[in-house]
């Protein structure tokens, strides 16, 4: 048995997860990007991958549900009769089309908690019930063959048999057209969709220096620099700061205030947990501007203290009401991401230790570490913000600068925690008397943001 895994890139973490609870119990898995041979097309691959197929385990979420790739490979399935395995965490309003492809198909609901027991034993029954079938194909197909030569035999006793012979002969003419026009036109069809996925696909190439516009926010293209490219995969850096945003909210929900409602003083040291609760936790993990950041949502699921206007500094601000970062990236922009794990400095409150806590991410902010890669290149590490950043940002921190040291460039976060703090980040300065680096409590608000991210050349699509 060999399962062809359909789901939105959005989703790979749990698509992956899948795969290995379906092979750590020997069955076959075909899922991309993982198993498309290098050299191949990538659309021939996908097909390759389901006609060698005995079942297609659909990863159903609101992500693959609006994702028109998923859709075709659900087409192709229900054209082919492949049994099909809708596997979903939570109730969703399907879209018509994916509703009308999935509307005879095996439903199967479970929590995803990291277990897919359920999943498995679904797939092998439906194992056990082809190779019955296969086995039992020979024995159906006599005991056929003999009732209709008893039919016949019983007709030959009558006087019209021929004219009842001509209707049984027309019936199965009927029905072998009929059957025979419609496996036409899926074909044709299918033949239009991957002659026209291929005819939009264009090749684009990227060197490292290059700029190159992708994705959209605040109604524009956002314009980044390709810093590094390897083995077909770019990353990249965004030519200026997009948005002026907190790190994360005091834990408190009100900012300089703790959860008992103290404020810091001369005579009122506050302890590493108060600091977090009245500036904001520095970890980049369980941060308000990652989880923005890696969304797609209209309406952003956020970890902890969510960033509203009190939780910030100078109540301004406030994002827990914006769309996510990849709200208005196209489908194929969000198929391009690749996920990349990035290493952060985590400073623990409970045991005053210095360690490396590793993440995965689609969009990232970078680390000191960084910096290099950028200056290299002679890219503008010292950069403005956009002009709708500047628009949006309800802050005095950039204006009051910006009057004060005559310059136009502004601070942008960086995801390392400052010295030994719990509360404080390091920031890229504004090259002011050639400082480079400065730090903020997390709750700033009004603080550049500079987005990392690493797409898939292969699937960019030429402008």
């Amino acid at each position: 048995m060999k399962a062809f895994i359909s789901y939105s890139s959005l989703d790979a973490t749990v698509a992956n997860e899948i795969v290995s609870e379906l092979e750590r119990n020997d069955i076959e898995c075909f899922i991309a990007p993982r198993d498309i041979r290098t050299g191949h097309v990538y659309a021939e691959e996908i097909v390759f991958g389901m006609d060698t197929s005995q079942v297609v385990v659909l990863v159903l979420t609101e992500n693959s549900n609006n994702s028109q790739h998923v859709l075709r490979e659900i087409e192709r399935a229900v054209s082919n009769k492949l049994p099909i395995i809708s596997y979903r965490n939570e109730e969703l309003k399907l879209i018509p089309a994916m509703e009308y492809f999935l509307m005879s198909t095996q439903w199967l609901d479970n929590p995803w908690n990291g277990k897919h027991d359920e999943l498995v034993a679904a797939v092998k029954e439906l194992a056990t019930k082809q190779e019955t079938l296969e086995q039992s194909a020979p024995e159906q197909v006599k005991s056929e063959v003999s009732k209709s030569h008893a039919a016949v035999t019983k007709l030959k006793r009558k006087k019209n048999v021929w004219k009842v012979l001509a209707v049984v002969a027309m019936g199965l003419w009927l029905a072998t057209m009929s059957i025979s026009l419609y496996l036409r036109y899926m074909d044709r069809r299918q033949a239009e969709l991957e002659a026209n996925a291929q005819a939009e696909v264009k090749p684009v190439e990227l060197n490292v220096g290059d700029s190159y516009n992708f994705g959209s926010y605040n109604g524009e293209e956002i314009t980044w620099w390709v810093v590094e490219v390897e083995d077909g995969i770019a990353t990249l850096f965004s030519k200026n700061i997009i948005s002026m945003k907190g790190f994360e909210g005091a834990e408190s929900g009100n900012n300089f205030y703790t959860k008992t409602g103290e404020t810091k003083g001369p005579d009122r040291p506050f302890t590493p947990v108060e600091n977090m609760e009245a500036f904001g936790s520095n970890d980049w993990e369980i941060s308000s501007l990652r989880a923005w950041l890696n969304s797609n949502k209209n309406i952003v699921e956020y970890i902890g203290q969510k960033p509203t206007a009190d939780s910030m500094c100078d109540r301004k601000n406030e994002y827990v009401n914006e769309s996510g970062f990849l709200h208005d990236f196209t489908e194929d922009e969000i198929a391009a991401l690749v996920p990349t794990s990035i290493s952060t400095e985590y400073h623990n409150w409970q045991t005053s230790e210095i360690s490396v806590k590793e993440t995965q991410d689609y969009v990232y902010i970078p680390c000191k570490a960084d910096i290099p890669l950028f200056t290299e290149l002679d890219l503008n590490i010292y950069c403005e913000p956009t002009a709708k950043a500047i628009e949006k940002d309800n802050s005095d921190i950039y204006s009051y600068r910006c009057s004060y040291y005559e310059l136009t460039t502004g601070y942008w976060w960086l995801r390392d925690p400052y010295e030994d703090s719990y509360s404080e980040l390091v920031c890229v300065a504004t090259g002011y008397n050639d400082t480079m680096f400065d730090y903020e409590v997390a709750a700033v608000a009004g603080i550049g943001v500079r987005p990392m991210l690493r797409v898939d050349i292969s699937k960019l699509v030429a402008k």
